[in-house]
């Protein structure tokens, strides 16, 4: 693969990624509003989200790009997994009876954990040096601490 052609396919990833992460915000925009106690909880990754699609954004620009982000077992992020995961969590957010332990948080803990340690694992843990992985371990330091925050609302709730 040419170097021209490897940038445009990894330019290509990023805006998917990007387009993941407003998605994500608009996600947990609308479950601080279904469940206002957890609302500043909410609001606060909303906009990390948001945080996310802007590093993202910078990163297109960059180049010397090596490769897109792939997954401890060489396989590359399953970006429709995740918009299927997350097109799940924002039809039931209204859902009458809805319950955040049981209902909302296993889900948002599959797609943290897709972001985090599916698709960024390797790269960031990689000795790869260029522009686009300086703006992108930046992400995924924020993504890891999305996780472990999604995690410790599980523990509250149970």
């Amino acid at each position: 693969m040419e170097h021209g052609e490897r940038e445009n396919n990894v330019s290509g990833h990023l805006l998917a990624c990007i387009d993941l992460e407003q998605r994500c915000a608009e996600l947990y925009n609308m479950l601080a509003g279904r469940f206002p106690e957890k609302g500043l909880f909410f609001r606060e990754l909303s906009q990390s989200e948001d945080r996310h699609a802007n590093l993202l954004s910078m990163a297109i620009g960059l180049k010397n790009v090596c490769a897109f982000p792939v997954g401890p077992h060489g396989n590359k992020f399953d970006m429709q997994a995740a918009h299927a995961i997350l097109a799940e969590l924002m039809q039931r957010v209204d859902e009458p009876g809805i319950s955040l332990t049981r209902d909302i948080v296993p889900l948002l803990m599959r797609l943290e954990e897709m972001s985090a340690e599916g698709y960024l694992h390797e790269l960031m843990t990689g000795k790869i040096e260029d522009g686009v992985l300086r703006y992108l371990r930046r992400f995924y330091e924020d993504e890891k601490s999305h996780l472990e925050r999604v995690r410790e609302l599980m523990k509250e709730e149970s």
